[in-house]
């Protein structure tokens, strides 16, 4: 006797994505997630609403135009020198769910600043800080590529911010956000 093997395809936005059927519920086969842009560093804008941040916010910044612009090559850079405090939000390009690795790619020239200092950068999904990181300055040139797993399911459209500021006149560039692959 002869086996029969049939395969079932189901086409989506993300082919090689396996979801439950029903929230909360968890599939019979290994969930598979292809990687995923999270961002379009050419999207930011200045968020609206109420920064979740706000008490990192000193008295006196601001973000003037030129302070927050998209470089050759995709990347986006914010000049401290100019935008003392960066919120900047675009819709979510990817969904997540828990248990999904997050990727940011990021540096930042050398940070230099007259009293010792410290820059930090956040990024947010909703409210719920992501990710994060604090820097001393003064502080060498560093590029950064770090992940992080999320604990909670997000869908795409929904608010994702950058959350940036340091003391001093220094060059931040965020290179890339992106859902990793689960095999």
């Amino acid at each position: 006797m002869r086996g029969l093997l049939v395969v079932l395809v189901a086409c989506s936005g993300d082919p090689l994505e396996v979801t439950p059927t029903t929230p909360g519920s968890t599939p019979d086969v290994p969930l598979i997630r292809s990687e995923a842009p999270l961002a379009d560093m050419g999207a930011w804008v200045e968020a609206t609403g109420v920064d979740p941040l706000a008490s990192h916010r000193p008295p006196d910044s601001a973000c003037p135009l030129g302070g927050v612009l998209v470089e050759e090559g995709g990347k986006l850079e914010v000049n401290t020198g100019l935008c003392s405090y960066a919120w900047l939000e675009q819709p979510l390009l990817a969904g997540l769910l828990p248990g999904d690795e997050v990727e940011v790619s990021l540096w930042h020239q050398d940070l230099i600043s007259e009293e010792p200092a410290e820059g930090h950068v956040a990024l947010l999904i909703g409210d719920q800080v992501v990710w994060e990181i604090t820097v001393s300055i003064p502080a060498e040139a560093t590029p950064y590529t770090e992940s992080v797993v999320v604990a909670f399911a997000a869908e795409v459209g929904e608010p994702l911010q950058l959350h940036l500021h340091n003391h001093g006149a220094n060059t931040w560039n965020l290179l890339r956000i992106e859902r990793q692959a689960r095999p």
